[in-house]
């Protein structure tokens, strides 16, 4: 207990905890018998990415997400929101619709990877991954068609 104490004292009073991430860039869509957050790219380091959760811009092949451990997420701002509810470490049930079939895994969170030697907005494969907007969404640069989140 001792070296806890001694830890926390040391410890900034503004640092704060690591936001959860899943590794996911998604767009808000309504594929018929599911409404959520469609898939449109997946960090291969990721916990979304060690699930199997697949990415792109055919709706016909790619995931949605359609609820975090039973609770409805149909926006990115949802999905984002239910996500801040954790913390590094927790294992979540995601409700995934793909391929014409619901299916449910579970996921444990991490954070963000570092991004060293690049810019903290910036990462590889076009993907940004450090939080801007919020602290588990991440920002990548603007596309036609596709809003400015990933998770």
């Amino acid at each position: 207990m001792s070296a806890v104490k001694a830890f926390l004292k040391t410890v900034p009073p503004s640092a704060v905890p690591p936001a959860p991430w899943l590794g996911i860039q998604g767009v808000a869509e309504d594929l018929g018998p599911a409404r959520g957050v469609r898939v449109v790219s997946v960090h291969p380091k990721s916990p979304a990415g060690a699930a199997g959760l697949r990415g792109g811009s055919d709706k016909n092949i790619s995931d949605a997400i359609v609820a975090i451990d039973g609770t409805p997420v149909t926006t990115p701002e949802a999905l984002a929101k239910t996500l801040n509810e954790h913390a590094v470490g927790d294992s979540v049930q995601i409700l995934i619709f793909g391929r014409g079939k619901f299916r449910q895994i579970t996921v444990q969170l991490r954070a963000a990877p570092e991004l060293t030697g690049q810019s903290t907005q910036q990462s590889t494969q076009g993907a940004r991954l450090t939080p801007k907007v919020a602290p588990s969404v991440a920002v990548r640069p603007k596309k036609p068609g596709v809003p400015n989140v990933g998770y």
